[in-house]
């Protein structure tokens, strides 16, 4: 069983280290925004000291901010916007510019391994 496992990420295209390298290399000085945590599962390895990062508890949060970053970077989780209020005021505020998108699925509708290699979205502020 491990065998296999080890067989579904071996083509597999690491999205956010790509997304990481990338960001390093385009958004230099950029300000970058994302919501939750900046853990290694949630977000792309960059240069830190390079970027003003700014992490928001929420979408309700994010939104509501006047100092809005100049990037969202987001994950398959899309930036936690349930409500429709809050999902209008981000897309009215943000364009997507940038998306590193798995080469193969992995494993389908698996909440458990979604982190492992999740869709990496680049917002710009508008």
């Amino acid at each position: 069983e491990a065998i296999e496992i080890m067989r579904l990420f071996e083509n597999a295209t690491d999205t956010k280290m790509q997304a990481g390298a990338w960001i390093d290399e385009n958004l230099r000085g950029a300000s970058l925004g994302h919501t939750m945590d900046l853990i290694p599962f949630d977000f792309p390895p960059v240069r830190l000291a390079e970027h003003k990062v700014v992490v928001y508890q929420d979408a309700a949060e994010l939104v509501a901010d006047k100092d809005q970053p100049d990037y969202i970077v987001g994950t398959g989780t899309l930036l936690f916007i349930s409500g429709p209020e809050e999902r209008a005021k981000f897309f009215k505020a943000y364009t997507l510019v940038k998306e590193f998108a798995n080469s193969r699925e992995v494993m389908p509708d698996s909440w458990t391994i979604m982190h492992a290699n999740t869709t990496v979205y680049i917002y710009k502020k508008v």
